[in-house]
């Protein structure tokens, strides 16, 4: 007889040979519902999620946020069928940074037009690393009126608190790639190589910088 989660897990998985098939807008709002029914409240499956939708500057899904959001169901499936989602603890939430990031990795073998959705969830993996290292340095990741900073903000103050000013050059670097990638009508095509030397990048940034 099948546990819950061996059905949960199958569900994810039909969604996901559709989407391999063929990436239907209507899949896409599928997939998206299947993360916000199954994932952790506040996680950070739910976070990214709500991030490429929040990105996509169109007033229908994209390709680049469509592959996203099956990049984020992919993941929340490999964990499910791990049991990893039955005891959630502080160590796997640190270890999504890390899972977020070999996604976006993978990304980039699928083909054109994969560079622009790694990068995309990178900068998410960068954003949420940047407001954790200034809750860590007593740093208010929020403004004056209790919204959340932007990654520019965010950066410049870290800088001379957290890191030097040559970080703070590079990771600029990194969320104008990631601009690039989540808005193509700016004009800056993104290149493998690209997407490539930024995942590189944060994961090294990351080790370095611990939050």
């Amino acid at each position: 007889m099948k546990t819950a989660k061996d059905q949960i897990v199958e569900q994810m998985e039909e969604l996901l040979k559709v989407h391999s098939k063929k990436g239907t807008i209507e899949n896409r709002y599928r997939m998206a519902a299947t993360i916000e029914r199954f994932a952790p409240k506040g996680s950070q499956y739910i976070k990214e999620v709500e991030r490429a939708i929040r990105d996509n500057n169109m007033p229908w899904p994209t390709p680049t946020e469509i592959n996203i959001i099956a990049s984020i169901l992919t993941a929340l499936k490999d964990d499910y069928a791990a049991g990893y989602l039955e005891n959630i603890s502080e160590k796997i939430r640190r270890e999504m940074s890390r899972d977020f990031l070999d996604m976006a990795e993978q990304l980039l073998d699928e083909g054109p037009g994969y560079p622009e959705a790694a990068v995309v969830l990178a900068g998410g993996v960068l954003e949420e690393h940047l407001i954790n290292l200034c809750m860590k340095n007593g740093i208010n990741p929020r403004n004056d009126r209790g919204k959340p900073k932007g990654a520019y903000r965010l950066n410049d103050d870290l800088k001379d608190k957290a890191y030097s000013e040559a970080v703070h050059r590079e990771i600029q670097g990194w969320w104008e790639t990631r601009k690039d990638g989540a808005h193509p009508s700016r004009g800056n095509k993104v290149t493998k190589r690209q997407a490539e030397r930024m995942i590189d990048g944060i994961r090294e940034f990351m080790k370095e910088h611990p939050a």
